[in-house]
């Protein structure tokens, strides 16, 4: 039986990293492009990440991390406080 709550949480967390990214990106003053020159990634892949229509990869979220001059923890900082029951997800991996 599947865990349906597993996709909602990693949908969360899809969605909980976008909005890291923008909240960084804007604090910096960079635009989706801006970003995306110095992430070297699509200025569309920013915006999907962005909106949590694709999930990032490990290679990714470092590059994004570069782009806005932070460390990865800084990028992923807060985001397991903003998932409901990740502590409870992670006893199942």
């Amino acid at each position: 039986m599947a865990d349906t709550g597993r996709g909602e949480r990693d949908h969360a967390r899809t969605l909980a990293i976008g909005s890291r990214v923008r909240a960084l990106r804007l604090e910096r003053g960079l635009t989706q492009e801006a970003l995306a020159q110095r992430a070297t990634v699509h200025r569309a892949v920013v915006g999907f990440i962005e909106r949590g229509e694709r999930e990032p990869g490990v290679s990714l979220v470092w590059r994004l991390a570069d782009g806005l001059g932070v460390s990865m923890a800084t990028l992923m900082s807060g985001i397991e406080e903003t998932v409901p029951d990740l502590s409870d997800a992670s006893s199942t991996l």
